[in-house]
């Protein structure tokens, strides 16, 4: 008889989440983003100079709850890899990891968990009369469409500095 491990895996991560409260699995779903962070920020190809496991922690959880700290200068210790980690844990931190989430899932699912609802309820007040699925995607076209006026913004004040193209980006 052959076990599906899999599906027994399954089984018991949605065990696990399913008995725990919406507000915990909320610090649990930050934990696990910075672990990942940290571990990524710890593989010695994304340095320029040593990096210490307790300072990529640092880096990592300051990223992800944007909080802009670091007890290096990530420009100096992080090549191009290491600094577009710490990217995309400031952009989970700041539009929100449920909200990144919730939007991954609503493109490849198309629906969404009564657990994911209870989740995301925690995370936002909302309205009742406010769609879910409506607010996730306008907080993400909102936030995109912000980030690129910013950086076309700050693109042109750089280049009229005598910047190079790259630098300024």
């Amino acid at each position: 008889m052959k076990i599906n491990y899999t599906r027994r895996a399954r089984l018991a991560y949605l065990r696990f989440f399913n008995s725990r409260s919406p507000q915990l699995n909320i610090v649990l779903g930050f934990l696990v983003y910075t672990l990942a962070g940290w571990v990524l920020l710890c593989l010695p190809f994304l340095h320029t100079q040593p990096v210490g496991w307790l300072d990529n922690l640092f880096v990592a959880t300051s990223a992800i709850s944007t909080t802009g700290l670091a007890p290096v200068s990530v420009a100096d210790s992080y090549n191009w890899g290491g600094e577009l980690v710490v990217l995309l844990l400031i952009q989970a931190g700041g539009i929100g990891y449920m909200t990144l989430t919730t939007y991954y899932l609503l493109l490849t699912t198309r629906r969404i968990t009564r657990w994911h609802e209870n989740i995301i309820g925690a995370a936002f007040t909302m309205p009742d009369s406010i769609e879910l699925r409506d607010f996730i995607r306008s907080a993400i076209v909102f936030t995109v469409v912000m980030e690129l006026l910013g950086t076309v913004g700050f693109l042109i004040s750089f280049l009229q500095a005598d910047m190079g193209f790259w630098q300024a980006l």
